[in-house]
């Protein structure tokens, strides 16, 4: 269950475990921008688990966050160490393509493969809890 968010409208440091129907209650209900939001959360994660290989993803920046209007959302997925993405059929593909997810998907998306040092995920996920003011802020792992 995902904490309250603070009385600045974001999540506590830390990475809070979610469901994706969780997710999309406490933050793609709101607006229409935030429903659409959260259906392509929905998509670009079922596109990412057709390949059999996902095995965590995050969300941070201004989603998980109470502001009105996000731009867009920011996503890192972890994939299996054999993951190729260019194995993958092309609607697939555009998930691991940072310009095409970009542009077709409205979606910052970052990949890696489990098998880089724990310390460079962990280091992504410390820098992703702090938000361009320099404050901190929560961010949520996807959990299945």
């Amino acid at each position: 269950m995902l904490p309250q968010l603070t009385s600045d409208g974001v999540l506590p440091p830390g990475v809070h475990p979610a469901t994706l129907d969780e997710i999309a209650a406490v933050f793609a209900t709101q607006t229409a921008i935030r429903r659409n939001l959260g259906s392509r959360l929905r998509r670009i994660l079922a596109l990412a688990q057709q390949t059999g290989q996902l095995r965590k993803a995050f969300v941070w920046g201004s989603f998980p966050t109470a502001k009105p209007d996000p731009a867009d959302i920011d996503i890192m997925l972890v994939m299996s160490a054999a993951f190729r993405s260019e194995e993958c059929a092309s609607e697939v593909r555009q998930v691991f393509d940072g310009e095409i997810a970009e542009r077709i998907l409205g979606a910052t998306i970052l990949w890696i493969r489990e098998d880089v040092p724990s310390e460079l995920v962990d280091s992504f996920l410390e820098q992703w809890q702090i938000d361009r003011g320099g404050r901190r802020r929560g961010i949520v792992e996807v959990v299945t």
